[in-house]
């Protein structure tokens, strides 16, 4: 039978099971809350005076066909200028000398939360948070123009954590936890152990070069964009 010359059938039907789930999954993820992202630790006092102190003014080419694209957060060249160690950081054709070093992208850090699902935050409605640890910026490789060598600058994985939930209100009151999905990677606290991670590879880093890298041998320039 029919109603008004329609078959039951399709009176009965209600909206396309795939329309509430897009309907739903957005107002579960809204009802969980927020996330917050906490940021690097801060360095020790004496490994800040070193990351203040010194320097590698050096010229840095990265190749660009290593940076992952989109580069979803800072790329490496402006993580490594922001860093104030090199006297050039940029992209091989924008580069004003010849690269003393070449850099490239092995991976993101961060990349073991890309599926990551807040099953406890969805379950409540966020009054129980979810957490996993994770790291910030790029694993990365130097090396010198006329050498194979490397020296090998990996990710630190539990550098930093993203937690989800309403929880994360509150932790974003605190200065070591922040609300903003870049904040973490513009960091100045993030530069600083960049910074530092260089620094302690320094005698590696001459190796490569074949010699020491004194300070005073090249004035800082500016990097063209």
């Amino acid at each position: 039978m029919s109603l008004a010359g329609r078959p039951l059938s399709h009176r009965c039907h209600g909206r396309s099971p795939v329309a509430a789930i897009l309907v739903l999954v957005p107002v579960l993820l809204a009802a969980t809350g927020c996330g917050a992202t906490r940021l690097s630790l801060r360095l020790a006092p004496e490994e800040l005076r070193m990351v203040r102190a010194e320097r590698l003014p050096l010229v840095v080419g990265v190749e660009w066909s290593s940076q992952p694209s989109p580069p979803c957060g800072p790329t490496l060249v402006e993580l490594l200028r922001a860093t104030n160690l090199f006297r050039e950081v940029n992209y091989f054709e924008s580069l004003s000398a010849p690269p003393d070093l070449i850099a490239r992208v092995e991976r993101r850090c961060h990349e073991n939360g890309g599926g990551w699902v807040p099953i406890l935050p969805l379950l409540t409605l966020g009054i129980v948070p979810q957490w996993y640890s994770t790291g910030y910026g790029y694993a990365f490789t130097l090396r010198s123009p006329r050498s194979a060598d490397q020296v090998v600058i990996d990710c630190r994985p539990h550098e930093g954590a993203y937690l989800m939930g309403w929880a994360a209100t509150l932790l974003s009151l605190s200065p070591d936890w922040t609300l903003s999905d870049t904040a973490a990677e513009t960091n100045q606290r993030h530069y600083d152990r960049l910074a530092r991670d260089l620094l302690v590879r320094r005698q590696q880093i001459e190796r490569l070069l074949g010699g020491p890298v004194r300070e005073a041998a090249h004035p800082p320039v500016a990097s063209r964009p």
